[in-house]
């Protein structure tokens, strides 16, 4: 198969009805002897016949159906073999007649060999009709599977390795590199080889023309252009155009493709052009042809699969398969016939859906007399402060969403939904249907509403105070912020919502990123935790910053202790892991416990901590704080075991097998004790079985198959066969009562249905159905029955027997006295006795009674206990006789309990916590709520003013200041208390308590200070009021130092505001300034001096008789000639030469002396010597001067460096920084060259 997929997103259309001017081609298809073939058209879904013409451009699907003995043996496609095995195949994208031919064979009994290999480090599974996920049948290498099997291969690289070419058959696979699974139909015997192979990647850019945009994805992940994708990885790649453009056609390195979305397999560095076109215009002529109107609206749809409409009018100049809806409206006493394009007629509804094509776009709708009754017209309108549309849709003949246009029709019953648009700073206010309010639709932006009659809708706005919201990720690459209004619709950071309202606030992390934690108005949340903040209210303006830190990446380990396995995957169906693999923090992993033959699961030791005892299945969190290790500990369940032997007498067979497996058993071996066995008895001709003797006892007559659990010692089964004699056709039947205490009497039942009485001694058919029913005097019970000398123990005690009679037979019923019934005591009883009391009630001998405690009750009788608490307390439990009672869910403090000995029952009461009430007021111009806290695990509660809480709750309680005001006061019980929040305030109660809460504004204060004045200012006017500065207002400070004075501190609540000049109110401010005096800077005199080999000056733009203290100045020397060298350097004796910079702090004189190497490359006698000459990392030179100075220089007479020779005349030269080539080594009175070669 081709790497390139695509993905056609047209309309499909068949031979009958041909869409116009549609491109069509035939299709045949047949199958041979063995099977038959069936064919259906892609999207929709349709079946065609061998020979119809389809429509260019579908897609087909083809499923072979082999008959019973066959398979399929190849598909032929266009005459050509093809190498599909599957039983159904897609062919995609019909551009030429088409022939396809399934050839069937007859298949073999034994199917087929499966060979797998793994080249590399990994293994391989595989599975009949499924993966491993779903349970398939398990497959190994060299076994059978039925022909047509579908066998699912998995693969399982070694941690750090990933997949590449599947060899299947020993053709290599290019379209399922990097697949970890395949899954193949077996037609014949298959090798199916994998590689194991590093990771590969390569990089893939891609770019589009004007006017369309790509957006990819790998994995269900975004990729941008020139990532790096593993090999083998298929990259989506879909076209988004602009309005006016259409695809061109696609390029992917070098090719060329023709779809809206494309699928492509990485297998090289990769490069994707989307080219687009700007689509032709055509006009578009509409109108009705009398006695009625039109309306053409132009759909647009937009990534997100939103359509929105916008009306045209007639002759405007559309783009090309631009798609319109037109909506006809009849006059009074008429209908729509039709509409036409080109005298054509093209539909018949109200409604039309039209595409623009290359050519004639004039439509015409057609009218005729008589009411329209089967529509009715539709009216809608707005309130000031927004608009309204509505849509509906039609499904036959075909889907289409239309507009709804006012007064214009639509089908009787026809569902609009409407959608209202407010205006900046509005919000929908109200619905209504005939001026009747829609109260459930209060609020909402969108109404839906079934038009059986003339109705009108009605949409009402209000305006509301904004508050404006802001959020943002922190650091921006570790995510985004995304907020929904009420209304579950997006708000853009900066944009207002009605106060009063609620938002939804979501952190969204990025690759390799997670959410940490939120900063709310620029504190961190400690309330909220969790990436979501629900119904969050708004009060003023908000600002979320949502932090985000990199995720941990951590090594899990997991082993099996004792006999079994243990598996890991990441998710219940992701891949499969091993251990030591690196997962990141958070990851879900699921692990598998496999017990081997005769163990089981004990539990699980996960971080060193035993437990989930006996699950197979667990799932698990990566931790960065733990260890992350786990261990599944497996015991032995082997049972011990015991000898079985079997025989039989008489004529026959007996077969044993294991119940489990059904595999044999033969007798005399030893079987694990509790193992269930299945006995078959299969007796010989004219033999019939009569029983089984089972550890000497007789049991199941004429029963030839029977289940035994092997116990602990004797084990000894035999089954008797015993002759046939002939069947007689009479039986005679006896019957009577052994003892006193009642009668019995007998009833026949044939196969007639209808009972008859029988005397004792009677005959009837052989095999017949005798019933025999007893009459028992007051005072007696059956003992038991006794039929042909044996008792009946299957009968028990009943009063009734029923048995099939095939020899004579004598049935005795024995009767005995009924034994007076036992009564015992019952006990009840409160614990405390002051927590409540217990009620006793129930029935004896059909009477109603209520009971008291110590009362005797006949053995079974049903007592009801109800315990009812006092004040202050409530119900615990029940215990009888010491023994505490599961209660009944519905109704915990009742019970009712059957007594068969002396019994004590005792409710359990426990003291409540007494309540308390909480009251609570918010003074002017601020918001007020309170939240008990609950246990861990629990949802807090919250609680309104006047309501009673538990004594010793904690409360937290919640203020939100209006706009500019700021918490003043909290008073408890009249007491003025202090927060350490700001806008809450929590403790925990004893007593009944009041809690107030003052608001106000935030106080300004301007400390004075000498050398100048301050001015605070807010929107540029000055405070006059400093105690009356809103909260969250910008307050810009002015000050004015005096004469001789400059403003060197400037502080707000002592942060430095010196630059900004400004802050914005959050609370009580006192500004703070610092005046300084200025003072005179110091300044000194800089002198240069130099020889006449070269000058020296100062590179920055001073007055060097009056330089400031402090000042830095750079040297800058240059020598008479090139020849001329700078030698020393000095400011105020202080050598300067590296650097050439000094600061002044006195008075200094910088003196410069310069050099003349001229005629230096005029090599002097040699007066020294050097060694190595050639040399490469170092050189020596002898015979200088002690302590002489020793210059190297470059042959353009550049110096390199100067030395000193120590006190014996000696000195190395290090070279290794030096580039290849020749030197010269010069000191007074010589120069030598120096060959530098490495």
């Amino acid at each position: 198969m081709k790497r390139l997929l695509p993905i056609l997103l047209c309309f499909l259309a068949f031979a009958a009805p041909r869409l116009y001017g549609q491109k069509t081609y035939p299709v045949t298809f047949s199958a041979t002897e063995g099977g038959t073939l069936t064919a259906q058209a892609l999207n929709p879904w349709v079946n065609f016949q061998s020979g119809d013409q389809l429509v260019a451009g579908t897609n087909l699907n083809f499923t072979a159906s082999a008959n019973k003995g066959y398979q399929l043996e190849y598909w032929e496609i266009n005459g050509e073999r093809s190498d599909l095995t599957d039983y159904a195949i897609s062919l995609y994208n019909l551009q030429a007649p088409l022939n396809v031919v399934a050839h069937f064979k007859t298949a073999p009994t034994d199917g087929y060999k499966i060979h797998m290999s793994v080249i590399g480090e990994g293994e391989m599974t595989a599975h009949i009709g499924s993966s491993s996920y779903w349970g398939g049948t398990s497959v190994k290498d060299g076994e059978y599977v039925p022909a047509g099997s579908r066998v699912a291969f998995e693969v399982t690289p070694k941690s750090g390795k990933t997949i590449g070419y599947w060899t299947i058959n020993g053709k290599k696979d290019n379209e399922n590199y990097g697949k970890k699974e395949v899954v193949y139909t077996v037609i014949a015997e298959t090798t199916m080889s994998v590689e194991i192979v590093d990771p590969v990647y390569n990089k893939v850019t891609f770019e589009a023309t004007e006017g369309a945009t790509i957006a990819a994805s790998a994995n269900w992940r975004s990729i941008n252009s020139g990532d790096d994708i593993l090999r083998g990885t298929e990259v989506t790649f879909d076209a988004e155009f602009n309005p006016d453009y259409k695809l061109d056609y696609w390029e992917v390195n070098g090719n060329r493709y023709n779809s809206n979305s494309i699928k492509y397999k990485v297998m090289e560095d990769t490069h994707v052009k989307l080219v687009a076109r700007q689509k032709d215009k055509f006009p578009v002529n509409f109108s009705a042809e009398a006695n009625g109107e039109v309306a053409a609206f132009f759909r647009v749809k937009d990534k997100n699969y939103n359509i929105s409409f916008s009306e045209i009018t007639t002759g405007e100049v559309i783009a090309e398969e631009s798609q319109l809806v037109l909506l006809a409206k009849p006059n009074e006493g008429y209908h729509l016939v039709g509409w036409t394009l080109a005298g054509d007629t093209i539909g018949k509804g109200n409604v039309l859906s039209y595409k623009v094509t290359n050519g004639d776009n004039t439509i015409v709708a057609h009218f005729a007399t008589g009411a329209d009754t089967e529509s009715v017209p539709v009216h809608f309108s707005a309130g000031e402060g927004g608009r309204l549309t509505g849509q509906a849709s039609i499904f036959s003949p075909s889907y289409v969403q239309f507009p709804v246009k006012e007064g214009f029709p639509v089908k009787v019953d026809t569902r609009v939904t409407f959608t209202a648009i407010p205006d900046s700073l509005y919000l929908v206010k109200s619905w209504s249907v005939n001026d009747k309010n829609q109260d459930y639709y209060k609020g909402k932006k969108e109404f839906s509403y079934n038009f059986k009659t003339e109705d009108k809708v009605h949409v009402e706005f209000e305006r509301f105070t904004p508050s404006i919201i802001t959020f943002e990720a922190s650091p921006a690459e570790g995510g985004s912020v995304e907020v929904r209004d009420f209304n579950y619709e997006n708000v853009k950071s900066g944009y207002p919502v009605p106060e009063g309202s609620k938002i939804s606030v979501s952190a969204r992390p990025n690759l390799d990123y997670t959410f940490d934690y939120w900063e709310i108005n620029g504190r961190r949340s400690d309330h909220y935790t969790v990436s979501k903040i629900s119904d969050y209210p708004v009060w003023d303006n908000l600002n979320f910053k949502a932090y985000f830190r990199k995720i941990v990446k951590l090594p899990v380990t997991f082993s099996a202790n004792g006999d079994g396995s243990v598996e890991g995957k990441i998710g219940y169906w992701g891949d499969k892991i091993n251990s030591n693999d690196i997962f990141e923090e958070g990851t879900t992993l699921y692990f598998t416990a496999t017990a081997n033959a005769e163990a089981k699961l004990n539990n699980w030791t996960i971080n060193g901590v035993d437990t989930l005892a006996g699950k197979t299945q667990i799932s698990y969190v990566v931790q960065k704080d733990k260890p992350n290790t786990i261990v599944a500990n497996f015991i032995s369940t082997a049972a011990p075991k015991a000898v079985v032997t079997f025989t039989y007498d008489g004529k026959g067979e007996l077969a044993c097998t294991d119940k489990l497996d059904n595999s044999p058993v033969t007798s005399g071996h030893s079987i694990p004790i509790g193992k269930i066995l299945k006995f078959v008895a299969t007796p010989a001709t004219g033999y019939s079985l009569s029983g089984w003797t089972i550890n000497g006892k007789e049991l199941y007559p004429n029963q030839t198959s029977i289940e035994y659990t092997v116990v602990e010692g004797t084990n000894d089964i035999t089954a008797h066969f015993k002759q046939d004699v002939p069947t007689p056709n009479k039986v005679k039947v006896t019957y009577g009562a052994a003892t006193e205490g009642g009668e019995v009497s007998a009833l026949l039942y044939p196969a007639s249905g209808i009972f008859s009485p029988i005397e004792s001694g009677d005959e009837v058919d052989y095999d017949s159905n005798i019933f025999f029913e007893t009459d028992i005097k007051p005072g007696y019970e059956v003992e038991k029955w006794v039929v042909n000398n044996e008792e009946a123990t299957y009968a028990g005690k009943k009063n009734g027997l029923t048995i099939v009679v095939k020899e004579n037979t004598d049935v005795q019923v024995y009767f005995k006295k009924i034994a007076p019934v036992a009564e015992y005591a019952v006990t009840f009883s409160a614990d405390p006795a002051e927590g409540g009391k217990v009620k006793a009630t129930g029935y004896i001998g059909g009477q109603y009674k209520i009971f008291k405690t110590g009362e005797t009750v006949p053995d079974g009788s049903f007592i009801d206990f109800e315990a009812v608490a006092n004040e202050g307390y409530e119900f615990e439990k029940f215990t009888i006789n010491g023994a505490d009672v599961t209660p009944d869910s519905a109704n915990p403090n009742k019970l009712s309990q059957k007594i068969s000995g002396e019994t004590n029952i005792v409710a359990h009461f426990k003291s409540v916590i007494p309540k308390i009430t909480i009251t609570y007021t918010a003074g002017e111009h601020g918001k007020f709520e309170a939240v008990k806290v609950q246990k861990e695990g629990e949802d807090d509660v919250l609680i309104n003013s006047g309501d009673k809480v538990e004594k010793g709750a904690h409360i937290v309680f919640s203020v939100a200041p209006d706009k500019g005001y700021m918490v003043d006061k909290w008073f408890v019980n009249s007491e003025e208390v202090h927060s350490k929040e700001v806008n809450s305030y929590n403790a925990t109660f004893n007593e009944s308590s009041e809690v107030k809460v003052t608001f106000r504004k935030p106080k300004l204060t301007l400390a004075t200070a000498e050398g100048g004045k301050i001015v605070a200012k807010v929107d540029g006017t000055e405070v006059p009021n400093l105690s009356d500065v809103a909260l969250g207002a910008k307050v810009s400070i002015e000050a004015t130092p005096k004469d001789g004075y400059e403003l060197t501190a400037l502080t707000a609540n002592d942060k430095d505001i010196l630059a900004a000049k400004s802050f914005e109110m959050k609370g009580d401010t006192e500004v703070k300034t610092v005046f300084t005096k200025k003072a005179l800077p110091t300044t000194y005199k800089v002198t240069l001096k130099y020889n006449d080999l070269g000058t020296i000056s100062i590179k920055e733009q001073v007055d060097l008789n009056a330089v400031p203290e402090g000042t830095k100045l750079t040297v800058v020397a240059k020598g008479a000639n090139d020849k001329c060298e700078l030698k020393s350097l000095t400011a105020n004796g202080e050598d300067i030469l590296k650097y050439k910079t000094f600061t002044v702090t006195k008075d200094t004189e910088v003196v410069a002396v310069f050099v003349d190497h001229t005629g230096l490359d005029a090599v002097a006698t040699q007066a020294f010597s050097i060694y190595p000459n050639p040399a490469r990392e170092s050189a020596t030179v002898t015979g200088l001067a002690p302590e002489s100075v020793v210059a190297l220089y470059t042959l353009d007479g550049q110096l390199i460096t100067r030395l000193t020779a120590d006190r014996l005349g000696r000195l190395q030269i290090n070279l290794s920084a030096l580039s290849d080539g020749t030197y010269l080594v010069v000191t007074e009175g010589a120069t030598q060259r120096l060959i530098v070669q490495h």
